[in-house]
């Protein structure tokens, strides 16, 4: 099925430029997925991190150990993200779902890229004094701050790509059971985000409900990916079958 609505004659230089838009969406979002799990790596990498009880965003605080490599691999795949997002924006039908999602999906690499730029200060699962802080603050009081509020943006906009793009995908002749499996990626990362509100570094668990999440997240994105690229691979035979009947 072609995201596009027909296929390009020989003169329709634009259907190329198009297919060529597709597939730097696509190498970039596979790209992307590999980024935003990176945390995969803490361990060969050199962390200490209990990654039961640990956030993901621990990795990259200042005292760690390939902080620098984990905040760029935020900075990267946010950037990455972004580009998949336009190439989506571009490819997919013209849908009110289609504006939501992919502006949810952007904002959502926009958010890495800030977590990346302005990493957490501390590492509340290892610190006593971080965690103390933090539980003074209190959930409102982080909600204050720049790195939590990022964080919750970046989870809320992955939320809602899933759901919308999912929900349009599933309409699409020959993309309903990527759509299906979108919609079903929502309902499962939504529990897990409210699964881990109440929750503290104290609490054993909030790091794996968390790295689960962001292992979802990373699937989705590797999915729409490879979907940019399906439509690549099958556009060539496709534009001659067209150019030999015309």
């Amino acid at each position: 099925m072609d995201l596009l609505h027909g296929l390009p004659g020989p003169q329709a230089q634009p259907g190329v430029a198009a297919r060529r838009r597709q597939a730097v969406g696509g190498l970039a979002g596979l790209v992307a997925a590999l980024a935003y799990s990176s945390f995969l790596l803490a361990g060969p990498l050199g962390s200490t991190l209990n990654p039961m009880n640990s956030y993901v965003s621990e990795l990259g605080a200042p005292t760690q150990p390939a902080a620098t490599f984990f905040r760029g691999t935020d900075v990267v795949a946010g950037c990455l993200i972004v580009v998949l997002a336009v190439a989506l924006r571009g490819s997919l039908p013209r849908d009110w779902r289609r504006v939501v999602g992919t502006t949810a999906l952007g904002l959502a690499g926009a958010s890495s890229v800030f977590d990346g730029w302005k990493p957490i200060e501390c590492t509340p699962s290892i610190d006593r004094a971080c965690r103390l802080r933090e539980d003074a603050m209190g959930l409102l009081g982080q909600l204050q701050e720049p790195h939590t509020v990022s964080s919750v943006t970046g989870v809320v906009a992955a939320i809602v790509s899933m759901a919308a793009l999912g929900h349009l995908l599933a309409s699409v002749p020959g993309h309903r059971s990527l759509g299906r499996c979108g919609q079903a990626a929502a309902l499962v990362a939504t529990g897990l985000s409210l699964a881990e509100l109440p929750l503290t570094t104290a609490d054993p668990g909030v790091g794996l409900i968390e790295r689960i999440f962001v292992l979802c997240a990373s699937t989705w994105i590797a999915a729409l990916a490879l979907l940019l690229l399906h439509e690549v691979v099958g556009f060539p035979q496709a534009w001659w079958r067209a150019r030999a009947s015309g």
